[in-house]
């Protein structure tokens, strides 16, 4: 199994060091793609924002993947219960991308696709 990791715009740098405590300790057991799509914070508004940054997040993902999307309304893991959620996923044997949505949110197309949020 892959894990690719996309997130709109770039991290703030407390983010950052969290990110990359997990992305290495993630790299330990499996190999990790990390990317990130350009935010739209000029769009005009929130729909034309979720519009544009949605279809960048939907072209990231790689064919037959699963995807899991974080978001504010998402379930909350703890590390043990993200521990279960990895195996689960690499036992899957199939590519999986956990999404990272921008300030505004994401479009509902992005959170359609979503297996788990």
């Amino acid at each position: 199994m892959e894990l690719h990791l996309v997130a709109v715009g770039k991290l703030r740098p407390s983010y950052r060091d969290v990110c990359d405590d997990y992305l290495r300790r993630f790299r330990r057991f499996q190999s990790v793609r990390e990317s990130e799509v350009r935010e739209a914070g000029r769009a005009g508004s929130v729909p034309l924002q979720h519009k544009a940054e949605g279809e960048l997040l939907l072209r990231s993902i790689p064919d037959g993947a699963t995807m899991t999307l974080l978001e504010v309304t998402g379930v909350n893991w703890s590390s043990e219960e993200l521990a279960v959620e990895l195996d689960r996923w690499r036992q899957a044997g199939r590519p999986h991308v956990v999404m990272i949505g921008g300030a505004a949110g994401v479009s509902a197309s992005v959170r359609a696709r979503a297996d788990s949020c």
